[in-house]
């Protein structure tokens, strides 16, 4: 990791009314080398008189923040959440849409057991009914040929 000194182009200072140093705003996209430079202004360490070693607190500073992620890989790792929250978003929509198919579908399946119920009744109506009019023809028959028998 570098440790380059950041000039007017990498950042902008915004003074608070006390006239310190309040913000920094980072146009640079790397975190950890403003990072490192806030941290040497707020405590105020001297720089290396030859201007390669940098002292104790320095490079442990410096150590730390080599993990901290670069700006540019923090705004992918957040396009990747949203895009991750959208398909969440979609899944839980189909989800609730399949639930409702189903919940559609289960009605259905009772609407036409009810109605298969129905349908057997109603064969079972008709089964009696044919019986009932087969055994009043047969009766009427019967009661035909007597008649005819007693005329």
């Amino acid at each position: 990791m570098s440790s380059r000194r950041m000039n007017s182009r990498d950042s902008e200072r915004v003074q608070n009314r006390n006239g310190n140093v309040g913000m920094e705003r980072i146009s640079s996209g790397n975190v950890s080398e403003a990072l490192t430079e806030v941290f040497r202004e707020e405590i105020r360490l001297p720089r290396a008189p030859d201007g390669g070693g940098l002292y104790e607190l320095e490079y442990n500073l410096e150590k730390r923040l080599q993990d901290v992620p670069r700006s540019d890989d923090l705004y992918e790792i957040k396009k990747v959440v949203q895009e991750l929250k959208f398909s969440l978003k979609m899944a839980q929509d189909r989800e609730r849409t399949n639930d409702a198919q189903l919940i559609a579908a289960e009605k259905l399946g009772n609407q036409a057991a009810s109605h298969d119920d129905e349908r057997k009744l109603a064969l079972e109506q008709v089964s009696f009914l044919e019986a009932q009019i087969k055994s009043s023809a047969s009766k009427y028959t019967d009661d035909l040929r007597r008649a005819t028998y007693d005329a």
